[in-house]
């Protein structure tokens, strides 16, 4: 009554074949991602009140990453950094946090729209995520026979309440994008300035 027919070889090849092409195609997928993720561009979402009124809580951003690998401005597609770009800060996390835990944490907040986190739920709400400030001031200056530029950065909320944390000096290498267009809510969807 539930006899099973018989499976043929060119069957058996065929189903085989479909499967190493499904996970090839996944694999590809992820590979893609990453490197857009990691090159072209990122989505972030704001976590915190300290840039409002430009962004608040649940706004998501599109972000262009940058590198400052072997000078020490960074630079990235979008161009440089001016004065009143939006950027964000790397808070030092993936200096002590595994490199392959740091990539399946991207990948995870990438296809996720940064709703998931693996490390959030290890290490906390904020741990490994960037913060968003405003350039101030760029300061270029030689130091030891090298140039170095510094950048100075604010949170908008300071100029709104004196409870707001305090301007910050950074150098380039903690730069890790700069936030160009807000994608939600749709009501304020746009370049971000």
């Amino acid at each position: 009554m539930f006899a099973r027919r018989p499976v043929r070889y060119a069957e058996k090849v065929e189903r085989k074949k479909n499967r190493l092409r499904a996970i090839w195609f996944v694999v590809v997928f992820i590979i893609l991602s990453s490197f857009i993720r990691g090159v072209v561009i990122q989505s972030w979402q704001i976590r915190d009140q300290t840039m409002n009124p430009s962004l608040v809580v649940g706004d998501v951003v599109l972000a262009v990453p940058f590198w400052s690998i072997f000078s020490s401005a960074p630079f990235s597609f979008s161009g440089p950094l001016h004065q009143g770009d939006l950027v964000l800060i790397d808070d030092g996390a993936s200096e002590v946090t595994p490199p392959a835990l740091l990539t399946a944490d991207a990948v995870l907040r990438f296809f996720t729209l940064q709703r998931f986190s693996i490390l959030e739920a290890q290490y906390g709400r904020n741990f490994g995520v960037p913060e968003v400030m405003r350039i101030k001031s760029i300061i270029r200056e030689n130091r030891e026979n090298k140039r170095v530029i510094l950048y100075t950065l604010e949170y908008d909320a300071r100029r709104m309440s004196a409870d707001a944390p305090a301007d910050k000096e950074v150098q380039a290498s903690r730069i890790r994008a700069k936030l160009v267009f807000r994608i939600w809510p749709i009501r304020r969807v746009g370049p971000l300035t």
